[in-house]
């Protein structure tokens, strides 16, 4: 029933959406994992995206 009523039903998309979340929220132990997905047509630009978020954070506390 959720599905039918326009949750979320896509993988790519809740992947997508994850990816983000690692971004605002996550830490060098998720970086590689992210790197890992660089390369994917669907996720890569958002893999991208969630690594150079937890890079600029690292650098400003340094």
């Amino acid at each position: 029933m959720y599905h039918e009523l326009g949750g979320i039903n896509d993988l790519a998309r809740i992947a997508s959406f994850s990816i983000q979340v690692i971004g605002q929220f996550g830490n060098t132990d998720d970086l590689q994992n992210l790197r890992s997905l660089c390369d994917d047509e669907e996720l890569g630009r958002e893999a991208l995206d969630a690594i150079k978020k937890i890079e600029d954070r690292i650098r400003y506390r340094q």
